[in-house]
């Protein structure tokens, strides 16, 4: 039996496989279609790809040439798609996959699932950045990563993973070291030595080929999370069935409360300038007869909250929120909790509210939403890091003191998937805690990975984008190409009144902010509506449910 390997990539060059005893096919993308016929690569990927395959492999064997670039030398998940399905109808026994796309697809998930059931085994280079890559994720593939501080030459990392020791691509010169080694070469590796096992060994089922060898379970198991459990509802437990009398810091108007979304229980609220607890939905009378005292900090600063406040109420349950000294423990939620390796498509939409810069009316947007949705009776799911988001019932997670990929977006997927198992809804409302560009000049950190673990864990339907008016006009396209990039269909703006002051750019505690006057937020509105193509919204137009209907119209 002569053994079958699909290359997809970026094209190999005719000449390589002189001197070889190898049959060659190939295969190229026109017009979304897998045709077979030769392209000229223009890219040297794929020829050093298929370099290190012959030299693992010295048997005859045949090469299945797909080279999925568009005109432009860009792979495409549509391309790639095919060209898996063309290697399933080839009979491949192996496809090798030295390359990756970011964006998930149920489809690439369900065509790698046809592959294990025909008994093709498919090989896909983990990320070089340690970034989220597709199909390598999958644990319907094998994921090959490369480490060159190992002992062995191939080591099992997990039940689909692999890392390669590839010492012959360091090169010593002058006394320097120079590592030429990548994941990608790593994949074409292990495609090689899989070939050349298959050819010794009377065992044809690669999959157990695997196990044997190398201890790796990829199997057909269901895209859907395994022995999926209802979420706990934490804060939910610990109030139910008691009366609760809020404390926001800092202090609110009262008109600010969302009384339509306010859970039933929350029943009363603290006046700061009176110092008293008055009753929701009366002219200030005055309320004792709550169980629960619940102060929410929803500020960045950490507080302290003064025992004499506590000996002034000393009969009732206290629960602390946000950054306070005092913080209850354990009662939001953490994505450790949902910590899980595989990822499963969702059915429901999902919109996501995120910034450029703090203090941009986020956690108002999502409000609006919730409540027109709720309004027209449909069951939106809110997630939000804003601890006031308890009082609302609101899933409130806290905000992770480490963004590690990819295991956030394990978890987040796992989470969103908990969510539609157990509960009826008909669209994810999610509000993600912290900016997508960094604070100020003293510190350049990027807090936009969090943001960009959503677009990992799913496929997103709507962002609305808070901005400010001083938003920089290139960091924000690069931002609106990094979603459409992500397959985001609808990308809605929404400039803030708030806007930073230029002053304190190089202030240690970051950007502080001030309100633009109406006149000047109007002007540069305007100068944003004639510049980008997406929908742009007022906080006015937020306010008279521009956006929701809007919202709506696209998702219908």
């Amino acid at each position: 039996m002569t053994i079958k390997i699909a290359l997809i990539d970026t094209g190999v060059n005719k000449n390589i496989i002189s001197n070889h005893h190898v049959n060659i096919k190939h295969f190229f993308l026109k017009n979304e279609k897998v045709i077979e016929k030769y392209k000229i690569s223009n890219d040297l990927h794929g020829d050093e790809c298929l370099k290190e395959i012959l030299r693992q492999v010295d048997i005859p064997f045949d090469i299945l040439d797909f080279n999925i670039t568009d005109r432009n030398g860009n792979l495409s998940m549509k391309g790639l798609i095919l060209s898996i399905k063309k290697a399933i109808e080839e009979r491949a026994d192996i496809v090798n996959i030295s390359l990756g796309i970011n964006n998930y697809s149920s489809l690439l998930f369900e065509v790698c699932q046809e592959a294990v059931l025909n008994n093709v085994a498919i090989i896909s280079a983990g990320s070089h950045s340690n970034n989220i890559s597709y199909p390598a994720e999958f644990k319907n593939v094998v994921r090959v990563i490369v480490n060159q501080k190992q002992k062995n030459k191939i080591k099992r990392i997990d039940e689909t993973t692999v890392s390669i020791r590839l010492e012959e691509h360091i090169q010593k010169e002058n006394g320097f070291e120079f590592d030429f080694s990548s994941t990608s070469l790593a994949c074409a590796y292990f495609s090689g030595v899989l070939a050349k096992l298959l050819n010794d060994t009377p065992i044809f089922d690669k999959f157990i080929l695997l196990k044997k060898n190398f201890g790796l379970q990829i199997d057909e198991a269901s895209e859907f999370i395994k022995s999926i459990k209802p979420i706990p509802k934490k804060i939910g437990e610990r109030i139910k069935d008691k009366k609760l009398a809020v404390v926001l810091l800092p202090p609110k108007k009262i008109s600010e409360i969302s009384n339509f979304l306010k859970l039933k229980n929350v029943t009363s609220y603290w006046d700061f300038k009176d110092q008293k607890f008055y009753r929701f939905g009366t002219l200030k009378e005055e309320d004792t007869t709550f169980d629960v005292i619940v102060v929410i900090n929803t500020t960045l600063q950490e507080i302290a909250i003064s025992d004499n406040i506590k000996k002034r109420f000393p009969n009732y349950e206290w629960i602390f929120l946000g950054k306070i000294k005092q913080m209850s423990d354990n009662l939001l939620y953490s994505h450790e909790e949902f910590k899980n390796d595989d990822l499963s498509s969702l059915e429901k939409p999902v919109l996501l509210i995120l910034s450029l810069g703090r203090n941009s009316h986020k956690f108002e947007i999502q409000k609006n939403l919730v409540s027109n949705f709720a309004i027209d009776e449909l069951n939106p799911k809110a997630l939000t890091y804003n601890p006031e988001g308890v009082i609302y019932g609101f899933d409130v997670f806290y905000y992770p003191k480490q963004v590690i990929f990819p295991d956030i977006v394990g978890s987040i997927n796992y989470y969103m998937n908990r969510v539609e198992a157990y509960e009826k809804i008909d669209v994810f409302v999610i509000n993600v805690g912290g900016g997508i560009s960094f604070i100020n000049n003293q510190n350049k950190q990027t807090f936009g990975k969090l943001n960009e673990s959503y677009l990992h864990a799913t496929k997103v339907d709507v962002v609305v984008l808070c901005i400010h008016c001083e938003v920089n006009l290139k960091e924000l396209e690069f931002t609106l190409q990094k979603f459409r990039n992500f397959g985001v269909k609808f990308i809605f703006l929404v400039p803030s009144y708030n806007t930073f002051d230029h002053s304190t750019l190089e202030a240690e505690d970051g950007i502080q902010t001030y309100q633009m006057d109406f006149k000047n937020y109007q002007l540069r509105f305007n100068d944003l509506k004639k510049i980008f193509k997406e929908d742009i919204f007022t906080i006015g137009e937020v306010k008279k449910n521009q956006l929701y209907q809007k919202i709506l119209e696209s998702l219908t």
